[in-house]
This record gives C-alpha cells, sequence and structure tokens, in this order.
C-alpha cells in the first residue's frame, strides 16, 4: 500500500512542480516578460491552494482573505489561509474580500514567484504579524491563545520558485540561514520564538526547518521556546527532486492535523447591543366560570455586555 500512496502523491508533487514552474510561464510570459504579473501571481496562488488541499486534513478549508481577531487587529491578506469552516461564518464584503476570525484560523501562507534576499526580511515579519494576531484570540469566555502551546498557535510558511540575490543569482542554503536569523533578530523589536514562521519552501532549492543548538540535528516544524534556534534547510538529494516538497507536505498534514481551532464569538466582534425589549408572551388563562380576566406574563432581556444576557423582572407565580 505504501508503494501505491507513494506513487499516487509523487505524482500531485511533481505535477504541481511543473504547473508551478514551467506551465505558469508558459501562459504569462512571451519574450521572456509577463504580459500581466498580477494575474500571473494569482494563478500560482491557486495552484498552492489547489495542491495544498492534498495535504491539508478534509475538515480544514482552504482559502485566501484577511484575519481577525477581536480586538480589531487585522494584518496585510494572506495568499493562503487554512481554517476550520464549523467555527466561524464565512464573512465577506462587497468588494468580494474574505475575513476569518482568528480563533477558527489554524495556518496561513505567503506564495512567492521568486523571493528576493533583501525582501525576505519583509516577508517573514509579516508572517510574524499574523501569527500575533492570534495571540488574543478566544479559547472560551475568560481565555486567550496567548503564546503558550504549540497546537494552539498559528502555522505560517512561505512558498516560492527560488530564493535569489539581487543579482538574480540562486542564494546559497548558508547564507539564506544568516538572511532569516537577521531578519527577525534586527527587527524593532526583534522577533521572539514564539512568533517566528514553521516553514519556508523553495521549490528549487529546499526546505527550511529547525534544529536546536547543542543537540544532534533533528529535524522540527516549530521553533523552540526558550532556546536558541538554528535553522536547518534540507536540500533535495538530486537536481530536480522534489523529496524536499514531499518533505514540507508531510509536516504541514502532521501540523494541520494537531492545530486547534476555536468557536469564534461573533458577538465580541460586533457592536455590543444596548438596548431592552419584550421577548415572548405567555397567557395564563383562568377557568372562565371563575370570571377572571386573563394574566399576561411577560419576561424582559436586556444585554449587559457582548457575552451575557440579563433577566430583568421575575415571573409571578400563576394564579391557583
Amino acid at each position: 500500500m505504501k508503494a501505491v500512496l507513494n506513487a499516487v502523491l509523487d505524482g500531485k508533487i511533481k505535477s504541481f512542480r511543473n504547473e508551478f514552474l514551467d506551465h505558469a510561464r508558459d501562459v504569462f510570459f512571451e519574450d521572456g516578460k509577463t504580459f500581466h504579473s498580477g494575474e500571473f501571481g494569482l494563478h500560482r496562488e491557486k495552484l498552492v491552494r489547489r495542491f495544498l488541499r492534498s495535504f491539508v486534513p478534509h475538515r480544514l478549508a482552504i482559502s485566501t482573505g484577511f484575519v481577525v481577531n477581536s480586538e480589531n487587529s487585522i494584518a496585510t491578506q494572506a495568499d493562503v489561509v487554512i481554517f476550520d469552516s464549523a467555527q466561524s461564518p464565512l464573512i465577506e464584503s462587497d468588494n468580494d474580500q474574505l475575513f476569518f476570525a482568528a480563533e477558527a484560523v489554524c495556518a496561513i501562507g505567503e506564495v512567492k514567484s521568486c523571493q528576493t534576499k533583501s525582501e525576505l526580511p519583509e516577508t517573514l515579519r509579516k508572517l510574524a504579524a499574523q501569527k500575533q494576531i492570534k495571540h488574543l484570540a478566544w479559547t472560551g469566555p475568560a481565555s486567550r491563545v496567548g503564546s503558550i502551546g504549540n497546537e494552539k498557535q498559528l502555522i505560517t510558511f512561505l512558498i516560492c520558485e527560488e530564493i535569489r540575490n539581487s543579482d538574480r543569482e540562486a542564494t546559497a542554503p548558508d547564507e539564506i540561514n544568516k538572511a532569516i536569523l537577521k531578519a527577525y533578530e534586527e527587527a524593532t523589536p526583534p522577533v521572539p520564538a514564539e512568533l517566528r514562521h514553521n516553514l519556508v519552501l523553495s521549490l528549487k532549492q529546499g526546505l527550511g526547518v529547525y534544529s536546536q543548538e547543542g543537540f544532534s540535528p533533528t529535524l522540527r516544524a516549530v521553533p523552540y521556546f526558550g532556546a536558541p534556534n538554528q535553522f536547518m534547510w534540507v536540500a533535495p538529494s538530486e537536481p530536480n527532486g522534489t523529496d524536499h516538497i514531499a518533505l514540507f507536505c508531510a509536516l504541514l498534514f502532521d501540523l494541520t492535523h494537531k492545530a486547534e481551532t476555536f468557536t469564534a464569538p461573533m458577538l465580541k466582534y460586533m457592536a455590543t447591543p444596548r438596548v431592552s425589549y419584550s421577548h415572548g408572551v405567555q397567557l395564563n388563562v383562568s377557568d372562565p366560570s371563575e370570571e377572571r380576566a386573563a394574566e399576561v406574563i411577560k419576561r424582559q432581556f436586556e444585554f449587559k455586555d457582548g457575552n451575557d444576557v440579563a433577566i430583568l423582572g421575575a415571573k409571578s407565580d400563576a394564579p391557583s
């Protein structure tokens, strides 16, 4: 069975690599130049989302849009949003922009055609800002995600064709590792471990993961908390190889399978109602022979805040 599954998944991976690297250029390039760079980028983003569908648990949906929390924190649009559709309504603006409550989102990704080394810090810091938004997401009536607990944290990743120097040459793996470390340590303020990315995939060069200093290198897709992080680059075993892409897929499935999502508390996202109103009318009708009028008992409700409903007034006992 392993050989059968491996053949199917390997075929999907190779097909995706070919579509992303070659076919997309055949469609959107002419004489070495793209005639619509915006559509070229959108096409590649769609390819990624379609490809990831095979490696993300089906209880999760995949889309693109903006992640927000109840504190009105919102980052720039994410190319890939992996979320639990059962935990949050689909919120769409009149301009077809999609918004996702942070509680229901478990992963986001950025898709780049060619990521330059000079712009890599900006991309990684953008992912860190996205991850921080979920820290204020609610896990219950009075508890938040915070920065502790790997399964609760937002998973972040970057997928690109290649990471390049300014001269358009491929950046060496050790230089990529240095650029990643510099991006986090030289930020103002420095980016802590809990906000750092999970995976960096270059389809041509390899996969960026983690190991820990002082230990034999152990592949890890989650940054170490409270310990120095060492970035490890896993290169393909042969030119044009895809084993690093397969490793990315396996790690992403494992991360999203374990990821926790929570029900979005919609009242916290909405303006707090400040109105009182009557809700329902109960009629107690006496025996007509007793010649007593019907008694009307009302229950009145009032929103105290976004979470609680107070009942004003008590129900009187029905006449015996």
